[in-house]
């Protein structure tokens, strides 16, 4: 039985080559204060100045038992936040509880709007919200509750919200209707949260046919569009579900939803959990949690319905599309959650059971415009294996594109706490590919050690020359990494370049028994990887012998004449160079130690490989070395270095954060 499980897991990982490093797969990091009470439901925004601000809700006492929403920010890309070591409230604190989470978006001045339901003096629901115009600091809902929903309604719950190009604030939200199922209703400000048209006179967009309208999300379009899906029973078939989906293109003024459904999915037996992004191309994505299965057990699975004529039609009206990873009887996905970056990528987020053990975060990608996704081929894990259950994941794009994924998982008080998760933003598409595939499957290491042979390939297919570094990792049984086993090795890679290398590994007889990962990696060490393959292999049990006793990596080198081009025969050593500060706004200084006089180029690239600027060109003398890169006509984002000191080259990243 055991051999057949790693069969099948080399195939799901071998096809699966586009994985990205994640922080939060090699220790758990918390965003908020471990203390004894729940925290879930976590939202997160991004501002001008990259600022990563989350939200959430956590149970505030345990007798009376209600909840507030709480708040964490990050100004240092995710490294460190506000919470960590002390609770912050912005809500109210009255003893009635909020509910099923709150919602957050930031204007063009960086005013920060979080909105969320919660129960009134009378145990009636109504839509609250926070304000806070010094970056987090401070919050106006502290003080005293700030209602934007009409009091005197019935179960107002779960709102979203979107601000568009002239700071228009949009809210929507599920409520009972006139004693009937719920509809989807909605308000809007022009004056910065101050009044909302929802107060004189409530407003619904969804179309009244006595069919429960739930789980609403929004979404701003390149032309101040407005688009607003649920989930709701299907008209023709109760008893299933469906997305339908109300647009605006006046600003709020009349919506198409309102006379007619307007389904953009097929009926499904249960669907759950419906998001909408649209990317910087225009193109609308949608994702839920479904089944199409007719009888206990279900399975479920994140699927998508995208539209590339602002809505006028969708893939998902005419064919289920399963973007998750899928195999008949494999565990079900949980809760899904989508973002978008600024180069027109799609990340959907979700937790599903990992290994048979407790739920883990995955990912899966789409870099063009929805048509395939990372996921439909391999998984791709986010957090960190430890046996702690988490769930209900949320990504968001840094203003350089590094990916940022909340979710809430237990901790060692036995209660959720935030968790957080950091992606190296996702490559536009530079052609190298790395794949790496084992000889023979599956692979079975004796107690005493053994080897076993893999290929190597490397490729560019695009249309610049391209530096990278290239080693292998390997994550070890107790989900732990070790190594580089091989590398860094750094390589210049022109266009057309191909390596192709047998190699063969080594496994000591003292290495513990389990299941290994075994990664090669391209991009900059350490932690910029472009691209990544994997395959698995079993240690059957640790012995004390002998036999093997190194973890030798051998074989043709990588270091051979390419097809076209060269290679730089010294392995990078990114630790002689470094750059502070990084991120950085504008400026950075570059320091490097010669230990003799030196012929040194140092230029810096964008992450298309354009060059931005020469840095040094020329002979420098031995001692310590220091140049500073002014940044401020560039825009924000990442770029590389290249420092090339007699055929010796180093490779680093530069973030520009204005």
């Amino acid at each position: 039985m055991r051999r057949s499980i790693i069969t099948l897991i080399i195939l799901a990982l071998s096809s699966s080559s586009t994985l990205a490093f994640w922080s939060g797969t090699e220790a758990d990091q918390l965003i908020s204060q471990d203390d004894n009470f729940q925290g879930w439901y976590t939202r997160m925004a991004v501002d001008d100045n990259g600022v990563i601000h989350t939200v959430w809700n956590e149970r505030i006492s345990n007798l009376p038992v209600y909840q507030e929403i709480f708040y964490s920010r990050s100004a240092d890309n995710g490294r460190s936040w506000s919470a960590e070591t002390q609770d912050i409230i912005i809500s109210f604190d009255d003893e009635y509880s909020t509910v099923n989470g709150a919602d957050i978006a930031i204007d063009a001045n960086n005013n920060l709007y979080v909105v969320w339901g919660e129960a009134d003096t009378t145990h009636v629901e109504e839509i609250h919200y926070s304000i806070s115009s010094d970056g987090g600091e401070s919050w106006s809902g502290q003080t005293g509750d700030q209602f934007l929903s009409r009091p005197g309604g019935t179960n107002a719950i779960a709102p979203a919200i979107a601000i568009d190009s002239q700071d228009v604030i949009h809210v929507v939200w599920s409520q009972d209707y006139q004693g009937n199922p719920d509809e989807i209703f909605y308000a809007r400000s022009f004056d910065g949260g101050t009044t909302w048209t929802s107060q004189p006179g409530e407003v619904i967009i969804s179309y009244p046919d006595d069919q429960s309208a739930t789980d609403v999300d929004i979404a701003i379009g390149p032309n101040d569009e407005i688009y607003v899906i649920w989930k709701e029973a299907d008209d023709s078939l109760e008893v299933r579900g469906i997305i339908n989906l109300s647009i605006s293109t006046d600003g709020g003024e009349t919506w198409s939803g309102t006379t007619a459904d307007t389904p953009i999915t097929q009926s499904f037996t249960i669907l759950l959990y419906p998001h909408i992004a649209i990317d910087s191309n225009g193109a609308i994505h949608v994702i839920w949690k479904g089944t199409q299965d007719e009888s206990s057990p279900f399975q479920y699975e994140v699927y998508y319905s995208g539209s590339m004529d602002n809505g006028a039609t969708w893939s998902g009206s005419s064919t289920d599309k399963i973007i998750s990873y899928y195999q008949p009887g494999d565990p079900s996905i949980n809760i899904p959650n989508m973002g978008v970056d600024h180069q027109g990528n799609v990340m959907v987020v979700w937790d599903e059971d990992y290994l048979g053990s407790d739920n883990e975060i995955f990912i899966s990608s789409s870099s063009n415009g929805g048509i395939t996704w990372s996921g439909e081929t391999g998984q791709e894990l986010v957090s960190f294996p430890d046996g702690h259950p988490a769930y209900r994941p949320f990504i968001v794009a840094g203003i350089d594109d590094t990916l940022h994924v909340t979710w809430n998982e237990v901790t060692t008080s036995s209660y959720y706490q935030i968790h957080y998760s950091r992606g190296a933003a996702i490559e536009p598409g530079n052609g190298v590919t790395l794949t790496f595939t084992p000889a023979t499957t599956p692979i079975i290491i004796p107690a005493s050690g053994g080897s076993f042979d893999f290929n190597a390939l490397i490729e560019n297919g695009g249309d610049l020359t391209q530096f990278a570094d290239v080693w292998i990792m390997l994550q070890l049984p107790d989900s732990s990494w070790f190594g580089p086993l091989l590398g860094p090795v750094n390589l210049e890679l022109p266009p057309g370049a191909l390596i192709d290398r047998d190699r063969s590994q080594s496994i000591p007889g003292n290495a513990p028994m389990g299941i290994y990962l075994y990664e090669g990696r391209i991009g900059t060490y350490p932690d910029d990887i472009w691209y990544s393959s994997s395959f698995t292999f079993e240690k059957v049990n640790t012995s004390g012998s002998k036999d093997i006793d190194d973890w030798a990596n051998t074989g043709e080198s990588f270091q051979n004449e390419l097809m076209s081009g060269d290679v730089f025969r010294i392995p990078s050593t990114p630790s002689i160079v470094k750059a502070y500060p990084n991120p950085f706004n504008p400026v950075t200084t570059i320091s490097f130690e010669l230990t003799e006089p030196s012929r040194v180029i140092l230029k810096i690239y964008d992450l298309n490989g354009r060059e931005v600027t020469i840095m040094i060109d020329g002979y420098r003398a031995t001692g310590r070395q220091r140049v500073n890169w002014d940044a401020s006509e560039h825009a924000s984002g990442m770029y590389l270095y290249r420092l090339q000191v007699n055929q010796q080259v180093y490779n680093g990243k530069l973030v520009l954060l204005k």
